[in-house]
């Protein structure tokens, strides 16, 4: 008869028991002595005579009943008790997918320890139609099938718009890398997004860099003739990759095939008076300095070339910052050895209440600044250590100060520019600040931040020989231009011109391209006067579409338009709160501006930094590890992808 509750349960269980000390007893069945309570008694009747225990009423945990169980449970699991265990969940497949995608992704699980991870047997059942076997191989074919989705979606995202490119290498685990992001303005914000990597393999990579960036370009169904600007601080490889890409372009002169001869005569004779300003940017470049990577897909260097090549802003600062460094070796040594000396354990009671400097690392001068910020700030309490070897000269401390104020805004600055949304003009303005407060500081130290300044001035060349970074310039009323002015001269907006002039006729013929089946009689009834604005508009913006223009139509209207935004326009007072992409953005219904307000849209999207590249690199010690050493670059490519654009991965289904 079994047990009617618990206590007469245990009753029953301890009678075949002796008690011999309080955690020892004998079981009478099997004559043998056991250590433990009353759940060890019950184990052993189960385990070695489970009639007995069945007589009793006696039933082991995977056949007692849990009545506690939550009925208004979103997920019904049933349980078998067979060799191979299956479990049926009543959960959305694409959201049980996509969870554990970004639990590989953020925590960096190996593929190969899907199972593990999650904590569930291998064979899934899931609402009785898909069956799923979770393992490295199955989550391999997830992930490159959102890599794919995601791709789709980014095409949809930059349909019809003129995206910058931003590009950079990188080593890890001996793999040589290189990252490739696209930047462009979105619904009034500017966007980045990861396109993918490319692995070097062998010498001759030059060619196989131009041909795996010309294959992702067509992930996203764009060719290099859409791409707006690029920004890379260049290399060897880079040098190799031009000539491949050059090679393999279209000749295409959008000027010649918008516009009649003698409209592109007129263009010419109205941004150059001095033909020799090409000229002089070809033989500005120094052998010894990085080679960049806009030539490469530059089309024809002509009036007719839309892309404009360019240089990292951030990258050419930190160049400057390490040609004035190098030159101080020796002092630095000895700030070196104070550090190392400083980590030993008999100067633990020393520095028990002081902050113990970093040692910097050589090719990134910002922690040479940070060692050296160290020293400056407890400079009272490091000068009077009485150690021999814990000792420097006042030449040592000289230095010290004067390195921290020359570079004390060199580093301010370089914080700024690590912003993402930081468009090329903020970054012109955030420059010239920091070249003031150079030469107010130059007034009243050494040589050091003079020397540094004349280095940022000639930096500044470069990048200013950016048609597309002038064209920011030129669109900003923040910047006055004056023929006096060393930066903001006749120059310089005259090279900004003619790439907006450019900008304008490339949107305009991509509008064209993009209706050729409207007849030539109904693209002359409409006019940009009395274009209806509708919601379409808003969609378009400056992609191809907006308000249509009148077929054959020169660029006089567009060049009126930026000579009275630069003469009439109120300048505005440089401020930290401004934003050029909202003051476009109130101006997109001023019948005199719309023009003015599309051509913002696709200039203010270029790269001018590799801060995207850079921020993407931070992950390659979880991509590249020794849990992933047998992955195709394919899949490290859409584990890059998918890591990098999970805002997109929530649109992606699998079933």
């Amino acid at each position: 008869m079994p047990p009617t509750n618990q206590k007469e349960l245990i009753e029953k269980v301890n009678s075949y028991f002796n008690n011999l000390t309080a955690r020892k007893f004998h079981c009478s069945l099997c004559d043998k002595n056991f250590s433990g309570t009353i759940s060890n008694k019950k184990d052993h009747l189960l385990a070695k005579h489970a009639t007995i225990a069945e007589s009793i009423g006696l039933k082991g945990k995977d056949k007692q009943t849990n009545n506690n169980s939550n009925e208004d449970s979103d997920a019904s699991i049933s349980v078998n008790s067979q060799p191979t265990k299956k479990i049926k969940l009543e959960v959305d497949i694409n959201d049980f997918i996509r969870s554990h995608i970004k639990l590989i992704m953020l925590h960096n699980h190996a593929l190969s320890t899907i199972e593990d991870m999650m904590k569930m047997p291998h064979n899934l059942q899931i609402c009785d139609t898909f069956k799923v076997t979770i393992n490295r191989r199955t989550f391999t074919q997830f992930i490159v099938n959102a890599s794919k989705q995601i791709y789709k979606a980014i095409t949809e995202e930059i349909k019809d718009k003129f995206p910058s490119l931003g590009f950079d290498s990188a080593s890890k685990h001996g793999r040589s890398v290189f990252s490739v992001h696209m930047r462009y303005i979105l619904k009034g914000e500017i966007k980045e997004r990861t396109l993918g990597i490319v692995t070097q393999h062998g010498r001759q990579f030059g060619n196989v860099l131009a041909s795996q960036i010309v294959d992702l370009l067509s992930k996203i169904e764009k060719s290099v003739d859409d791409i707006y600007a690029c920004c890379s601080d260049g290399g060897a490889n880079m040098l190799k990759a031009q000539d491949c890409i050059i090679a393999a372009q279209t000749e295409f002169d959008i000027y010649s095939a918008f516009f009649d001869t003698d409209d592109q005569l007129n263009v010419t004779d109205f941004i150059f008076e001095d033909d020799s300003i090409e000229q002089t940017e070809e033989n500005d470049d120094e052998s010894d300095e990085p080679i960049d990577f806009g030539s490469i897909i530059n089309i024809n260097e002509g009036i007719g070339s839309f892309c404009s090549k360019g240089y990292c802003g951030a990258h050419l600062c930190q160049l400057a910052a390490r040609e004035i460094t190098k030159d101080f070796e020796s002092i630095l040594q000895k700030i070196r050895a104070f550090v190392k000396e400083s980590k030993k354990i008999q100067y633990i009671d020393i520095f028990r209440e002081l902050k113990k400097p970093c040692l910097d690392i050589g090719p990134r001068w910002d922690s040479t600044f940070l060692m050296i910020e160290k020293f400056e700030e407890q400079k009272i309490s490091f000068s009077q250590i009485r150690a021999d070897k814990l000792k420097l000269s006042r030449e040592v401390w000289n230095f010290i100060n004067e390195y921290y104020e020359a570079f004390r805004p060199v580093h301010m600055a370089m914080k700024d520019f690590q912003q993402s949304k930081y468009t090329s003009s903020d970054f012109m303005l955030r420059w010239i600040r920091m070249q003031l407060q150079l030469e107010r500081i130059a007034d009243g130290f050494f040589h050091l931040p003079s020397k540094l300044s004349k280095i940022m001035k000639e930096k500044s060349k470069k990048f200013l020989m950016s048609e597309a970074f002038c064209a920011a310039l030129v669109l900003d009323p923040r910047f006055t231009w004056n023929a006096a002015n060393e930066i903001f001269n006749e120059t310089i907006r005259d090279r900004g011109i003619k790439n907006i002039v450019k900008v304008y006729s490339k949107i305009h013929l991509n509008d064209e391209m993009a209706n050729t089946e409207e007849t030539l009689s109904a693209s002359l009834e409409l006019s940009i006067v009395n274009q209806q604005y509708d919601e379409d508009f808003s969609l378009q913006e400056f992609l191809g579409g907006g308000p249509r223009v009148e077929y054959g139509q020169n660029t006089t209207d567009i060049k009126i338009q930026i000579m009275k935004f630069i003469h009439s326009e109120p300048r505005i007072r440089p401020s930290e709160h401004f934003n050029i992409l909202s003051f476009w953005h109130d101006k997109r219904d001023e019948p005199t501006y719309r023009d003015l307000y599309l051509i913002s849209q696709v200039v203010y999207g270029q790269s001018f930094s590799q801060v995207k590249t850079e921020r993407d690199f931070s992950s390659f010690g979880l991509i590249y590890n020794h849990l992933r050493t047998r992955l195709s670059d394919d899949v490290l490519n859409a584990i890059f992808v998918v890591k990098h654009n999970l805002d997109l991965l929530n649109e992606v289904n699998f079933f």
